[in-house]
């Protein structure tokens, strides 16, 4: 392959390193990506002071400070999602555009940085050396090795950590000066803040000096090494200092967060990934994994004891009371389901989830304290759409209307796509009379929710008391349709509903049909029956 000029070259690998992981586009949101991301209330939080906590809580948006947080700090990966997010909200496809493009510059990064080092060090001709580099580039941007940082968005922050280890190396030319030293010091603190492993570059340079060091004969050349070896390690260790005192210690690892590190042998560590269970089973976080699978499956009772082993081997283990009290809350054990919420934000004060689930098995005995649990919920994720959603329902128990509208709004300002949010504030407002604004409501959630066949039916509602005959019975008759195309079982309640519809508009066999229709999905449709009846009276 011959690729005459240094930016053919160059446009080449960027090519070659996209087009090989190009398929990642079109990922999802996937594992980490959730608790990093889509619940990271530090990524969707309006607001500076939510720029702020970027600073002081760790990458998964918990205070770093906190005997539970993996003291991962990288605030300039969490703001670039951040700036994401304000551009696109909840879209993955342009988070994983941007670390597309972030890998294609690496790939070029690797091929100066190859190009650098081949010329200094080896005794072949230009040329070849940079053949050399450009074949060894063209091997990284094909390696299976990059699946993982594209595949999942939390893998920005290695690419980014990459992204400045390599771009130093290329921009600073003299890396035995003291200016060159202390720029690529700063490099690598610069880099930490993406992902911790950039303070290798620091190491690294305190390798080439001590290197340079072993190569010098002269006591009086040795100096500037020794002294630059120093700089180096000043900076580092300040830095490293910083961060232990910013995280109020170093991290402490659970064996729930890691159980192959936490695995007795080097064979059970191999053999973990076979055969979880079989080879560790005494660790909390596989039988965790097996209660969130069986919850999937919706085998419940699989589900439910695999939790209750994970709480019995990890006391603390807050993320299986949620969903234990989750799970139980679903099946409608409320008192049960309540004692392990409570053990959970008892544990982690600041875990939102718990809060919100709290608060919807108190909002029937317990109004006041579901508030509360709300309150707190929204307090420790101030973008959570569902939290919302479940403040407006209670407002609404409440009988504060007002509240419950601004609630649900709120809702839908933050997900656009929250269907249940959108179709209370319709209903509210066509029971209060507001016809003309639940009609313009509606309109506007259809316009995210195309296929929404609920919200169909119930713009034909309002339509029809408005009446706006033609236009409602465009909308019954769409409702009827998407349920017909998804395969959905039709309510009885579209054809009865259609039916009034026509009977006010004067077209009575229209609406006998329609009657009938209802009646024969539900023959105990008393509404339909009566109208029928009435109907063939006449």
């Amino acid at each position: 392959m011959m690729l005459s000029g240094r930016w053919q070259k160059l446009a080449f690998l960027f090519l070659i390193g996209t087009t090989s992981v190009f398929p990642t586009l079109w990922g999802d949101f996937v594992f980490d990506d959730g608790e990093a991301i889509v619940k990271n209330s530090d990524v969707s939080a309006p607001g500076w002071e939510n720029v702020y906590n970027v600073f002081v809580h760790d990458f998964w948006g918990v205070d770093i400070t906190h005997r539970l947080s993996h003291k991962s700090f990288r605030p300039l990966t969490t703001l670039s999602y951040r700036l994401d997010y304000y551009i696109w909200g909840h879209n993955p496809f342009p988070f994983h555009l941007f670390d597309l493009i972030i890998h294609g510059l690496n790939c070029v990064l690797v091929y100066l940085f190859l190009s650098k080092c081949v010329k200094q060090k080896s005794e072949l001709n230009s040329s070849k050396a940079e053949n050399l580099a450009f074949w060894g580039t063209i091997l990284f941007c094909v390696h299976p090795v990059h699946v993982e940082p594209l595949g999942a968005i939390v893998g920005r922050a290695d690419l980014l950590g990459s992204m400045i280890f390599l771009g130093a190396f290329c921009l600073v030319n003299d890396h035995h000066s003291y200016k060159g030293v202390i720029l690529l010091s700063i490099f690598s603190i610069i880099g930490s803040l993406f992902k911790e492993t950039a303070i290798t570059l620091s190491v690294f340079v305190l390798l080439l000096e001590l290197w340079n060091l072993w190569s010098v004969n002269s006591e009086v050349s040795k100096r500037p090494n020794l002294l630059r070896s120093l700089i180096t390690i000043i900076i580092a260790a300040s830095f490293v200092g910083w961060r232990l005192w910013l995280q109020g210690g170093p991290p402490v690892f659970q064996p729930f967060d890691n159980p192959p590190a936490f695995a007795p042998t080097s064979f059970s560590r191999g053999s973990l990934f076979r055969s979880a269970l079989q080879v560790c089973p005494n660790n909390a976080k596989v039988h965790y994994n097996l209660g969130t699978m069986y919850g999937d499956l919706s085998e419940r009772m699989s589900a439910e004891k695999s939790y209750k082993t994970a709480i019995s081997l990890r006391a603390d283990y807050y993320q299986a009371m949620n969903n234990l009290g989750n799970l139980l809350r679903v099946n409608s054990e409320l008192e049960e389901a309540e004692t392990w919420l409570r053990k959970a934000v008892e544990i982690k004060p600041d875990f939102a989830a718990a809060w919100m689930n709290l608060g919807i098995i108190l909002s029937t005995s317990n109004k006041s304290e579901a508030l509360s649990c709300y309150i707190n919920a929204l307090k420790f994720r101030k973008a959570y759409p569902d939290c919302e959603y479940n403040l407006g329902n209670l407002y609404l128990d409440m009988g504060d209307k007002e509240m419950a509208l601004k609630a649900w709004q709120r809702a839908t300002s933050l997900k656009s796509t929250h269907s249940q949010a959108w179709i209370n504030t319709v209903i509210l407002l066509e029971q209060e009379g507001k016809l003309k604004e639940a009609r313009e409501t509606a309109v506007k959630a259809l316009q995210v929710l195309k296929f929404d066949d609920t919200l169909h039916f119930i713009l034909g509602n309002i339509l029809g008391k408005l009446s706006e005959f033609e236009s409602a019975k465009a909308s019954f008759e769409q409702a009827i349709k998407i349920c017909s195309k998804l395969k959905k079982r039709i309510p009885p309640k579209y054809y009865s509903n259609l039916g009034v519809l026509y009977h006010r508009w004067g077209k009575k066999d229209h609406a006998i049909d329609l009657y009938q229709k209802a009646l024969t999905i539900d023959p105990r449709l008393t509404s339909a029956k009566k109208n029928l009846a009435m109907l063939l009276k006449i």
